[in-house]
């Protein structure tokens, strides 16, 4: 029998015999669809988002061992929903996406709220990530092990509201509500715009390792802290019973928009 080591290290290299290296430096992978795509990636999105409290220890039993739930009370966490809209994704055609992620710290030496980023790596774990193509199935399972499959995503604006609905095989699984932030810029307890050069950690498993990706951010981003204008709902669906499993509150802890953003996701290193 071939050692659980030496079949990783085949497929890792398996993945890199995947990738062509242009003279600039760029990869191109095809994926299983029979689309290519250029690693970094750009892409460039609408997007609304809220963050909401949950259980810490509901969100640590489906984390690896080196990630502990950021946590906002001594037995609170929190979790991410966020809509987003790709109007450009490479070469592949524009879809819509609805993330789940859990905020956390890579190698955390306490849960103590707010000591945890001492000596550890902020960072969000993508817990569930639907999408409305199967070429962006391909992209971010084949690329980054990211956890999606294909839903049904309606998106629109209400009332002054947007609204995101996710729906599995017809059946309902999530409505997150968000109010879009004004772009204007004031103290922390309201909206804060401004154009941002920023970027993130998104955390994923492939082949068995626990990759990073750094996820750079350009483009005007609105935050509202401590805001109350979102909320989420859950319907019937196996994977809203899950979402729920994790102590998901419908008290939002703060909202984030924008209406044009771009990103460059850049290839996933396994976290040493």
């Amino acid at each position: 029998m071939v050692p659980d080591d030496e079949r990783a290290s085949e497929r890792k290299g398996e993945r890199a015999r995947q990738d062509d290296e242009r003279a600039d430096g760029r990869r191109v992978r095809q994926l299983s669809t029979g689309h290519t795509v250029e690693l970094p990636l750009d892409c460039e999105f609408t997007m609304a988002g809220a963050l909401f409290p949950a259980s810490a220890e509901s969100l640590a039993t489906g984390l690896p061992d080196r990630l502990s739930p950021v946590r906002v009370a001594p037995r609170t966490g929190a979790l991410a929903l966020v809509s987003i809209e790709y109007h450009r994704v490479g070469g592949l055609d524009p879809y819509d996406e609805f993330a789940v992620i859990v905020p956390v710290v890579a190698d955390a030496r306490t849960d103590l709220p707010g000591v945890q980023f001492v000596g550890g790596d902020l960072g969000g774990w993508v817990h569930w990530l639907p999408v409305t193509t199967e070429e962006s199935v391909a992209l971010g399972r084949e690329i980054w092990g990211y956890p999606k499959e294909v839903a049904d995503i309606e998106i629109e604006e209400r009332a002054g509201t947007r609204r995101t609905t996710v729906s599995l095989d017809g059946e309902l699984v999530v409505v997150l509500d968000v109010e879009p932030v004004e772009p204007r810029t004031c103290d922390v307890t309201t909206a804060v715009t401004r154009k941002r050069d920023l970027t993130l950690q998104s955390y994923t498993e492939l082949d068995g390792d626990l990759l990073g990706t750094r996820v750079a951010l350009d483009g005007p981003l609105a935050v509202r802290p401590l805001s109350q204008r979102a909320s989420v709902s859950l319907g019937s669906h196996d994977l809203a019973d899950e979402l729920r499993a994790l102590g998901i509150r419908n008290c939002s802890l703060g909202r984030l928009y924008s209406s044009r953003t771009e990103a460059r996701l850049h290839p996933g290193a396994a976290v040493l």
